[in-house]
């Protein structure tokens, strides 16, 4: 054999080589990553850089129709974004979809998660993350009545809070550049508190704080609380009994404490049908919407203060010497309120 026949075989052999590296990586990119994938998802509201940034490793991304999805507009789209792979994973889903929703929606139960499960934004865009979901409040001159959100949910769970919180601030403010209703962009947090855990209620400083008197059944309390002070404007607490309840009606607990000092929020609660300005209870400075649901002037700060009865409350009404709600929010405002810098929202005893 001459060494030119020779040398032509290991080219071809190399060029085998190369061929098949090419392929092969073509096929990864392909299959494993988004290269050359669409750019954008949710009718534009989505960067595909952006969404890419939610899911724990690489994937092809594509995505479908969201079950409220209407096409009614740049504000209301409903979408999943799903990164698949060859690899040896699990496909991943991002849930994005933009809403309304009532304002004290980030205090109720339902399908929201409960206000001290999640991250509360303390700068820029008015957010919070959970573990699994996460909303971004679109500013309000956006609002065609009630408040309108940006609302993303993880199935699989959040690897990166804070990257889910910056997809959301982007989603938010591609949907208002594109409806044309606000003049700037809204800013995603740099850094976001710890979720809370759960811990045992220390009953004379019930939620960490100083003077808040656990008053209830006689058994063992546990409690999920952010710090007082933490930097968000929003604080929540929920008080459980350890009392052997059904699973739901202990996640539900027996109080759940929040207030906030947002003021796109508190803008939204003011919008509400059922808030007015006379006071719910007689002789408070205050306006709201009822006995449990106020808002207080604190030191020229506009403050919301919410108590919600928990599954576990309700069902000791009927025992005898239950304490009665009025009284447990008059200690929670007297008490948590000095928090806030807010003192004499109720009278002297």
């Amino acid at each position: 054999m001459t060494t030119k026949v020779k040398r032509m075989r290991i080219w071809k052999v190399i060029a085998s080589c190369v061929v098949a590296a090419l392929f092969a990586g073509g096929v990864h990119l392909y299959f494993n990553t988004n290269a050359f994938g669409e750019g954008s998802f949710c009718g534009g509201a989505l960067s595909a850089d952006s969404a890419a940034t939610a899911f724990a490793r690489p994937g092809r991304l594509s995505e479908r129709e969201g079950p409220r999805a209407t096409g009614s507009g740049e504000l209301d789209f409903d979408c999943i974004v799903e990164s698949s792979s060859m690899l040896p994973s699990r496909d991943e889903q991002l849930h994005v979809q933009g809403t309304s929703e009532a304002a004290e929606f980030p205090f109720t139960e339902g399908r929201w998660p409960k206000p001290e499960e999640m991250a509360f934004f303390s700068q820029g865009a008015t957010g919070a993350v959970s573990g699994d979901h996460g909303w971004v409040m679109l500013p309000e001159s956006c609002w065609d009545g009630e408040p309108r959100i940006v609302e993303g949910r993880m199935p699989g769970g959040v690897d990166n809070p804070l990257a889910l919180s910056r997809i959301l601030v982007e989603a938010a403010n591609r949907s208002v550049r594109a409806a044309g209703c606000a003049q700037s962009d809204q800013s995603a947090p740099t850094e976001l508190a710890p979720i809370p855990k759960e811990r045992k209620t220390d009953k004379a400083r019930q939620c960490g704080v100083d003077g808040f008197l656990y008053r209830g059944p006689d058994t063992d309390v546990s409690e999920v609380a952010h710090e007082p002070g933490a930097g968000s404007g929003t604080w929540a607490c929920t008080v459980r009994l350890k009392n052997r309840s059904a699973p739901s009606v202990e996640r539900s607990g027996y109080l759940t404490y929040s207030v906030t000092r947002d003021p796109l929020i508190i803008a939204g609660i003011k919008k509400s049908a059922d808030y007015s300005t006379s006071s719910p209870i007689p002789g408070w400075p205050v306006t709201g919407v009822d006995g449990r649901h106020i808002v207080a002037n604190c030191g020229g700060t506009q403050t919301y203060f919410a108590m919600a009865l928990g599954s576990q409350y309700l069902k000791t009404m009927e025992s005898a010497g239950r304490v009665k709600d009025h009284v447990l929010f008059r200690d929670f405002v007297e008490s948590v309120g000095k928090q806030f810098g807010c003192t004499g929202v109720a009278p002297a005893r």
